[in-house]
């Protein structure tokens, strides 16, 4: 299954609006268990993601049937925490679109579309200015 998912922009600052656009597949494929929204960040060696905004729509509610795509969504972002990329701890903000289904084998599969952006004050991840510092020291202790 293709999922197409775009956002309006790479990078934001705290406190925009965030917008973007998916589509799927016309008609849906049977078998489709759910669509899924979500906007996240999630910290390096972070088992779980933080959700900041989730949509959902299920085949069990009809929800799934009313789903019209592309479906262009937005949302006003946090001001906290910004995208930040250091060698112990990085956060790391993204779109998801995870659409669940019956396989051919009966399991329950999953495909996922995920798109990366930047969220900071200056459009850019933050890193860390510690390592310059320490070198700027050691080099007048020489």
């Amino acid at each position: 299954m293709n999922i197409r998912l775009e956002l309006l922009a790479v990078a934001y600052r705290p406190g925009d609006e965030l917008a973007g656009v998916f589509d799927l597949p016309e008609p849906i494929p049977s078998g489709t268990r759910s669509v899924e929204l979500s906007v996240l960040w999630q910290g390096k060696g972070t088992p779980q993601p933080s959700v900041v905004h989730y949509e959902r729509w299920r085949a069990g509610n009809d929800s799934l049937a009313r789903l019209v795509t592309p479906y262009a969504f937005s949302l006003t972002l946090p001001t906290m925490p910004w995208s930040y990329e250091g060698k112990l701890v990085t956060i790391a903000w993204r779109v998801r679109v995870r659409v669940r289904y019956d396989s051919p084998e009966g399991r329950i599969d999953e495909v996922l579309r995920e798109v990366p952006f930047v969220m900071s004050p200056t459009d850019e991840p933050i890193r860390p200015i510690l390592q310059p510092l320490l070198s700027q020291r050691a080099a007048s202790r020489a």
